[in-house]
């Protein structure tokens, strides 16, 4: 009885210690990821710490001074303006490699963690073509997706099941909350 005795009083210790922590010693929120991933060559995305050098890298160090903050460059017009730019063609010449066609947050209204997409050019003006897809999302960020932005001509279509299948959300440019697509996206195609 004895030993039963000082091990329950053991474990009842042991509880009151760690119901003691407080507040403060709990994890904090992980801090948003930037993440960028090139859709030509289906590579593992890459995550920065900061949106800018996130940009910096999708647009090949073209864009070094984005704004900081996620949601602040998504409703920034010169910031919209210096994306669509870059994949404008002048003559001839096609625009250089790094074009980002599209960001996607985890969080609704443009916030949290972005995933953004380049490609080597825009999007083309053809209807119902598919410039680019990917169709299964990079780890960590399938069923993530709540809000999402276009750029180089393109318009984006949100699937709910990987290979571009399942209920979607379409062709839109912008859309700051998926409703039924809310962190159910497995999929996504840009055209």
């Amino acid at each position: 009885m004895r030993l039963h005795t000082l091990a329950a009083a053991t474990v009842v210790a042991a509880g009151l210690a760690l119901a003691a922590v407080p507040a403060q010693a709990q994890a904090a929120p992980a801090a948003p990821r930037h993440c960028v991933a090139d859709v030509s060559t289906h590579a593992a995305p890459v995550c920065y710490g900061s949106f800018t050098t996130a940009i910096a890298k999708a647009t090949g160090g073209r864009i070094a001074d984005a704004p900081g903050d996620a949601r602040a460059a998504v409703k920034n017009p010169a910031f919209e303006a210096r994306l669509n730019a870059l994949s404008a063609r002048t003559g001839a010449v096609a625009p250089a490699a790094s074009i980002v066609i599209g960001i996607e947050y985890a969080d609704d209204d443009y916030e949290g963690s972005s995933l953004i997409y380049s490609a080597p050019a825009g999007c083309t003006t053809t209807l119902n073509d598919v410039d680019y897809w990917v169709d299964v999302l990079p780890s960590g960020w399938n069923d993530e997706i709540e809000s999402f932005r276009t750029y180089a001509n393109c318009d984006a279509m949100h699937y709910l099941d990987i290979y571009r299948q399942g209920s979607s959300l379409g062709w839109w440019a912008s859309w700051g909350d998926l409703y039924f697509l809310n962190d159910e996206v497995s999929s996504i195609a840009w055209s």
